[in-house]
């Protein structure tokens, strides 16, 4: 029974991805989201009991798939700046309207004014900050990166890199995902120590 409920709580938040990357949030739905896993508006609402609830969940649901993603395909790759760079790709947007992305925006908007959201964010960014901090430890003990700071490094880092990120979802000043990868490697290159191969 179990299961089966997480099977159905699991196709409710896969459809919402899928929903929103085709409509964007301000024109999704309950009901396009309660079609789309061809269940009940009452179904999708046992499981969440709001938009914005069901959104949030949505976000820990692919952020967690990313991370499980950046476990297997980061295990791969030397310490250094190959593993590094294939980090910020496997996160980067993939382009204007990115339905990961895009729930992250909404999530950065609502959490000024909800302490629940908030929560959730600074969970999020720990998360990534911890990864992020990994992958140049494992740079400095292997020798391919210099750094007296990690943790500030990372701080630093993940500003530029949410800077960028936010621009190719949102197309405002419409980099590519291939020009934010290089800006953010340029960036690491110099703060790291370590030469890119452009």
């Amino acid at each position: 029974m179990r299961a089966r409920q997480e099977e159905r709580r699991e196709a409710i938040l896969e459809a919402a991805l899928e929903v929103v990357a085709e409509r964007g949030l301000a024109e999704t739905r309950m009901s396009d989201i309660s079609e789309r896993a061809s269940m009940s508006s009452g179904h999708v609402l046992y499981y969440f009991k709001t938009k914005e609830a069901l959104l949030m969940e949505a976000l820990r649901f692919v952020e967690d798939r990313f991370h499980q993603t950046a476990d297997a395909e980061l295990a791969e790759l030397p310490s250094g700046p190959a593993r590094l760079q294939r980090l910020l790709e496997l996160d980067l947007p993939a382009g204007r309207g990115d339905p990961r992305w895009a729930l992250w925006l909404e999530a950065w908007t609502l959490a000024a004014h909800d302490d629940e959201i908030a929560a959730l964010i600074l969970e999020l960014e720990t998360r990534w900050a911890r990864r992020l901090e990994q992958v140049v430890r494992d740079g400095v003990e292997a020798g391919a990166f210099v750094c007296a700071d990690v943790d500030g490094f990372a701080l630093a880092f993940s500003a530029l890199f949410d800077g960028l990120a936010i621009r190719v979802v949102a197309a405002t000043t419409a980099p590519s995902k291939e020009v934010a990868l290089r800006t953010c490697m340029r960036a690491a290159a110099r703060e790291l120590s370590f030469e890119t191969e452009d």
